[in-house]
């Protein structure tokens, strides 16, 4: 019998489904405004890597498992790195990149959504 998943983790698979149909749209976007080059390719791909990360860890996230969480909290700190970056470089669009990964490591790292992905 299959486990539901707590609140807290609902949430996280929604924002996880945000964050990769983001990625998606900024996609579409750039091969629709740019000349479509092999160094366009490479810098999509490169963009595409998080979402298809996220999209992942998404679809997985009702399995649950300890490496499930720890992938998790990496891709995370992966993400909240990266946007810190961005503030180090002076862009303000940091800022906003700070909101969804904290937002989903907060509740990522409940008390019942660590219960559920260490059972």
């Amino acid at each position: 019998m299959r486990r539901s998943l707590p609140a807290p983790l609902k949430a996280v698979r929604v924002l996880l489904f945000v964050f990769a149909a983001a990625v998606a749209l900024q996609i579409i976007g750039g091969l629709i405004i740019s000349e479509v080059t092999p160094e366009v390719l490479a810098l999509l791909i490169w963009v595409a890597v998080p979402g298809a990360i996220a999209l992942t860890l998404g679809l997985r996230l009702p399995n649950g498992r300890r490496p499930l969480l720890i992938a998790i909290v990496t891709f995370l700190a992966f993400l909240l790195l990266m946007a810190l970056g961005r503030i180090g470089a002076g862009e303000p669009q940091g800022l906003v990149n700070l909101l969804l990964p904290t937002a989903m490591l907060v509740l990522v790292l409940r008390r019942s959504s660590r219960a559920f992905l260490t059972s």
